[in-house]
């Protein structure tokens, strides 16, 4: 028994002792990286100040960072980025996925500031200490997420209405619209291009600024889920499903399911916020009928070609935006109809019947925001397209051409088929296709459809360009 006894001290011992070297190696390969990249001192928490954008005790507070020890230089971002292929002057670059191999590059390119995970500390470890030096560097657990809360946090502090804007078809050139009527009334800020998802609405928010008073926000996904994480951070006044249609067909099970995702921009919507609704899609025309059963009294405003539409009869005696297209070059679409009761009629310098439904909620996001229904007529005549959205261009040899580039679907492409079917004019039609993607199993069908369309528009020669 002694000898027993004996035999489990000494384990014990050993155990107590390897603990203990174990221990001192970690001690000693933290301490080594402490000693490449030792963290600065903590800093308090932030008040609440009047700085136009963030302050540095904001940043990290807000992101649950560290700032590496270097540079006591901070200058407040003018906004945020992941891509070192801009221009990120006056910017922080935020390294996720791997990112961090481009921290040099994010410098040469003007960012002001780095946003790096923890666990690239030991890799990146000299480069950081370099860097350390000139900007400051700001040391996560976990870079996607920070970057989130930090919007979330400030998404509270902007004064700003937030205007978010959703659907299958239009996003992005509602959104251009809708800015454009706004920016010559409110300081306006809106979405880069299409930076419409989990990283680009949190990047659209923290390019924002305090003296801001407008920010027209667009709202995408691929996937079911992705649309409430949006409106957990942007927390908008205004929003609006444009459409919904077949786009990103192959991530969901069919039309319907693509409904229901697009509607979490009602569902998660917070209860100041003031619901916009097209009537004239059967989609969006149910996701009214469930709001106003849900809550009759939230402001509401609708659109539609019809002045009453009676399908919405029993809770609507008349919308508040009814448009139609009275002529169609391609050069202008010309409307008349009525805005909150007061008539018009313009030229509107834009290609295609389709745009009527991303002037439309244009119109009532105006009219949500607070713009006279006259002030709104005036600027429709300055509406333009943005690059590559049926752009029209005109060739050295005098044709013409309709320059769609973005992401096509059975939808828009439909639409833009029937808007050279209608346009009058002298000459031939030709038409070059590229593929439709994310369609799924759905894909083979659609494109399909897509020629007989194409056969039956009157087109004098049709190619078409696909991987399969």
């Amino acid at each position: 028994m002694k000898a027993l006894k004996l035999y489990v001290l000494l384990y014990s011992l050993l155990f107590q002792s390897l603990a203990m070297a174990i221990q001192v190696e970690l001690e000693e390969g933290f301490q080594a990286i402490d000693n490449l990249c030792p963290i600065a001192s903590p800093i308090s928490a932030p008040d609440n100040d009047n700085h136009s954008r963030l302050s540095l005790i904001e940043l990290i507070h807000e992101t649950e960072g560290q700032k590496l020890e270097g540079t006591s230089q901070f200058i407040s971002p003018e906004g945020f980025d992941v891509d070192t292929r801009k221009d990120l002057t006056n910017k922080y670059f935020v390294a996720i996925g791997n990112g961090a191999q481009f921290i040099k590059k994010a410098i040469q390119k003007g960012a002001i500031g780095l946003i790096i995970n923890k666990s690239e500390l030991t890799e990146q470890a000299r480069t950081l200490k370099t860097l350390a030096r000139k900007v400051p560097v700001i040391v996560v657990d976990d870079a996607e997420v920070a970057i989130q809360n930090l919007a979330r946090y400030w998404r509270q502090q902007l004064k700003a209405k937030i205007i978010g804007i959703s659907g299958s078809n239009g996003k992005t050139t509602t959104k251009e619209f809708t800015a454009k009527i706004l920016e010559p009334h409110f300081k306006t800020a809106k979405t880069n291009g299409n930076y419409n998802n989990h990283l680009g609405v949190p990047l659209t928010l923290l390019s924002m600024t305090r003296a801001d008073q407008m920010g027209v926000i667009e709202m995408g996904m691929n996937n079911p889920g992705e649309l409430e994480v949006l409106m957990d951070i942007a927390q908008p006044d205004i929003v609006v499903v444009n459409t919904v249609g077949m786009a990103h067909a192959g991530n969901f099970a069919d039309e319907a399911a693509i409904a229901e995702e697009k509607a979490s921009l009602y569902r998660y919507a917070p209860a100041k916020t003031t619901f916009i609704f097209n009537l004239d899609n059967s989609y969006t025309l149910d996701m009214f009928k469930r709001a106003q059963s849900a809550n009759s009294k939230r402001k509401t405003l609708t659109y539609s070609q019809k002045r009453f539409n009676w399908s919405a009869l029993s809770r609507l005696k008349s919308v508040d935006v009814s448009l139609n297209i009275q002529s169609m070059t391609l050069d202008h679409i010309q409307l008349r109809g009525q805005i909150a009761g007061v008539k018009g009629k313009v030229n509107v310098p834009v290609f295609g019947q389709h745009n009527l439904y991303n002037i439309m909620p244009s119109i009532s996001i105006a009219l949500a925001a607070g713009l006279e229904p006259q002030k709104i007529w005036q600027e429709l005549s300055h509406l333009e397209t943005p690059g590559g959205r049926n752009e029209v261009l005109r060739l050295g040899g005098g044709a013409r051409v309709i320059f769609d580039g973005y992401n096509a679907n059975p939808d828009s492409m439909k639409a833009l088929i029937n808007n050279v079917a209608k346009v009058d004019m002298e000459g031939h039609k030709f038409a070059v296709f590229g593929e439709m993607l994310e369609l799924g199993p759905l894909s083979a069908e659609a494109h399909q459809e897509l020629g007989r369309q194409a056969a039956a528009a009157g087109l004098q020669h049709v190619w078409f360009y696909a991987k399969e």
